[in-house]
């Protein structure tokens, strides 16, 4: 499962650090090359709740093995992609099913292990994403200096098809009694009405000005379309998100710590490597290499954040995570423009804390619900996680432009990061004798089954 993510978060760095080699050999505009990694954002934020929802319903099995085809075949496009259209088209099917891997994957980790054991296999889970993410900028600069952009796409479907076997052959769909619920065609409308939006107004605001005519009205069809489906999921059967699932205090700390560490994530990867090449003059090969040692500890520290959360809870790792995080976008913002030997530091304390976000955040979710609601759950998870890397981009873009200064961005990430230590100090339930961490399941448990991959 944690294979999933490190596809898809191989995706997020590679193709960023090609995309001035893409714009360039496929003569697209500065618009146009924005939507290489914006129009995968969009699929993957729109699809990611109602593919965890397919998955409680239909089987995670098949449902993942669809999203698989799906990356293996906008890989294929983007890869063999000769123009704008091709390649524009390509990056929505693979970020459908990159929807899929991320919303399933950690869906699917959660059910094959126990209460006891869970925070030490969401660490596993981390650590495989983190050996991905560690390689992944070095990578990116090898197939984009030595070699061809066109290998970041390609490399995606031999992966995988190899975790796609993996899970046909190993897997076990969780058995229930209970009849499977509908999917929610109208809820799932209104989310998109709701999602489409938001994301394409927080994408284009920083280039149409925040109080263009056309972002207010993107913002305002949003709002409506959020209105609409609150009002549908509490009159269906078969809501697609149960609103009782994000309602306990302590969940909804872990989402708010999970969308400030995407928040940060982007933060880190997509601005400091555009203060590498475009302040400090390095190439892709490069900037690849400076920004090792903000995936290196994380190879270290997804394992530890596991089993710290299984021992003590989800409680003192979040906060410990999320303190450091604050001292390394401040380091960050201090020494931005003092070369980038002086950037490493940063890079190191900022790679130690992220696992403290993540994987303690995805293990309280995960308890707080039953085998059949976890697609559900973390669908609803990711979906918050993806806004806040459409929102970082968003609002850090809009300082950077307004200030011309990496500093800032650093400084307001830093900012941000501190709101959410306090929000997270204040909901995160402390852990007491004979009490988990999360609310009880808000639905009748369904038996704990399946076999992990």
């Amino acid at each position: 499962m944690g294979s999933s993510l490190g596809i898809v978060l191989l995706d997020e760095v590679l193709v960023g650090v090609a995309l001035p080699t893409i714009r360039e050999e496929l003569g697209l505009s500065p618009v146009v090359s924005r939507w290489v990694v914006n129009a995968y954002v969009l699929a993957l934020t729109a699809f990611v709740a109602a593919a965890g929802r397919l998955g409680d319903i239909l089987g995670h099995r098949w449902v993942f093995v669809g999203g698989g085809v799906a990356v293996c075949l906008g890989s294929l496009g983007a890869g063999f992609a000769d123009g704008a259209a091709v390649m524009l088209t390509s990056r929505v099917v693979e970020g459908l099913g990159a929807a899929t891997m991320l919303s399933l994957s950690i869906a699917m980790t959660g059910i094959a292990f126990s209460d006891s054991e869970r925070g030490a296999a969401v660490g596993i889970y981390g650590l495989i994403a983190a050996i991905c993410a560690f390689i992944a900028p070095l990578l990116g600069g090898v197939l984009t200096d030595l070699a061809s952009w066109r290998g970041i796409f390609f490399l995606n479907v031999p992966l995988m098809l190899a975790v796609m076997a993996v899970v046909v052959v190993f897997w076990r769909d969780v058995e229930t009694a209970a009849e499977r619920p509908r999917l929610d065609v109208g809820g799932f409308a209104a989310l998109l009405a709701f999602v489409v939006p938001l994301v394409i107004a927080l994408m284009e605001a920083p280039a149409r000005g925040w109080g263009s005519a056309s972002i207010l009205a993107l913002f305002a069809v949003s709002a409506a379309g959020l209105v609409l489906f609150l009002w549908i999921e509490r009159r269906v059967r078969d809501p697609l998100i149960n609103l009782e699932l994000v309602r306990p205090p302590t969940v909804v700390g872990a989402n708010v710590v999970i969308f400030c560490a995407q928040f940060s994530k982007l933060a880190v990867i997509v601005f400091g490597a555009l203060l590498l090449q475009d302040r400090l003059g390095l190439s892709a090969l490069a900037t690849g290499t400076v920004l090792l040692p903000a995936m290196l500890p994380q190879v270290v520290t997804s394992i530890w954040s596991g089993r710290l959360t299984d021992r003590l809870g989800p409680r003192r790792p979040m906060l410990a995570g999320v303190a450091v995080m604050i001292v390394a976008l401040v380091w960050l913002a201090v020494f931005s423009s003092h070369g980038y030997l002086m950037l490493v530091p940063g890079f190191l304390l900022w790679g130690v804390s992220l696992p403290f976000l993540f994987n303690p955040g995805y293990t309280t979710i995960l308890n707080a619900v039953s085998a059949g609601q976890r697609g559900e759950a973390s669908g609803v998870t990711s979906t918050g996680r993806q806004l806040g890397g459409a929102l970082a981009v968003a609002v850090l873009g809009a300082v950077l432009a307004a200030t011309d200064s990496f500093a800032a961005v650093f400084a307001v990430s830093a900012v941000i990061t501190a709101f959410v230590w306090v929000a997270a100090y204040l909901l995160i339930e402390r852990p007491s004798a004979g009490n988990r961490a999360a609310a009880a399941p808000p639905r009748p448990a369904a038996a704990e089954a399946g076999r992990a991959d």
